[in-house]
């Protein structure tokens, strides 16, 4: 399922999903709550397409062909060090995710970033 505008028309993909023998792929961008000065409404696009492609890939029918449901995405909710509260919760430019992902629940989530900065000086 590709990502459509309200007009029905198929937009830049930040998000998509696509089935990949008995796995389900959803990929989605954490970016938008961060950067609003682009624009708010590609928070509400985002998290129908979820809703809608999460509602749809855990009917029994297609679970019994896809039993793996991923989702993959850039900054993760939870890590050792802290919880982000803006991808959990939200914020007031849109909801987050984990209520979105305990209700309609997939079997994995990907989120990956790693920004450590290590300066060393040889003498």
């Amino acid at each position: 399922m590709y990502s459509e505008g309200d007009d029905g028309r198929a937009m830049s993909n930040f998000f998509w999903s696509y089935n990949i023998g008995p796995i389900h792929l959803i990929a989605f961008t954490t970016e938008f709550l961060y950067y609003t000065q682009f624009g708010t409404h590609q928070i509400d696009n985002q998290l129908r397409f979820l809703k809608a492609d999460l509602k749809e890939a855990n009917k029994p029918e297609n679970r019994a062909l896809r039993p793996w449901i991923v989702v993959t995405g850039h900054r993760p909710m939870y890590t050792q060090f802290y919880v982000n509260e803006i991808i959990r919760v939200g914020n007031e430019f849109g909801q987050g995710y984990e209520k979105l992902f305990y209700k309609v629940p997939g079997n994995l989530t990907i989120n990956v970033i790693k920004m450590n900065v290590k300066s060393e000086l040889f003498v």
